[in-house]
């Protein structure tokens, strides 16, 4: 799932449009999410202001339109942009996507998993086997949802021949 370009030139503009009573305010909270997450992500710009307005637009975009905006919720949360790093709530927003059939929450979710035993090399026995069985079960799942999305577009493009 990817979402919509950002062609927001102005972001002043769209600003504005919040206070007329006919915008589509999901569209608006989109296309600012999108206009921040291009200024904000190309190389982690540590610009506070900009990312502040990432997690806002972006909070409100996924609250509007949560199956295009909860992975980049869950990425936020994860790399503590704008926002304090909150690594139980980038799992619930990945799961969100997961579960709305965005196949990187669960991707996402294997590599938190996998970061935490590379952060915790105490964790051994009993324990890092469930954890290492955890990680497989959320690739697996990533791979599955991913090959299900493929192959509904590979029988709508043969339908369509």
């Amino acid at each position: 799932m990817t979402s919509r370009p950002a062609d927001v030139k102005e972001p002043d503009r769209y600003h504005s449009l919040l206070g007329d009573a006919d915008c589509d305010r999901a569209d608006v909270a989109a296309r600012l999410s999108d206009y921040y997450w291009d200024i904000v992500m190309p190389e982690y710009l540590d610009d506070p202001e900009s990312r502040a307005l990432l997690f806002h637009w972006t909070s409100v975009a996924s609250l509007l339109d949560p199956d295009a905006y909860t992975f980049r919720m869950g990425w936020i949360y994860a790399d503590g942009i704008g926002c304090e790093r909150d690594t139980d709530k980038a799992v619930d927003f990945f799961t969100e996507a997961y579960a709305s059939g965005d196949w990187r929450g669960a991707k996402a979710i294997a590599r938190m998993l996998e970061e935490h035993l590379d952060d915790n090399p105490g964790i051994v026995g009993d324990e890092r086997r469930e954890c290492e069985r955890e990680i497989a079960g959320w690739h697996q799942r990533a791979y599955t949802l991913r090959e299900e999305q493929f192959n509904r577009i590979i029988s709508h493009i043969d339908r369509q021949d």
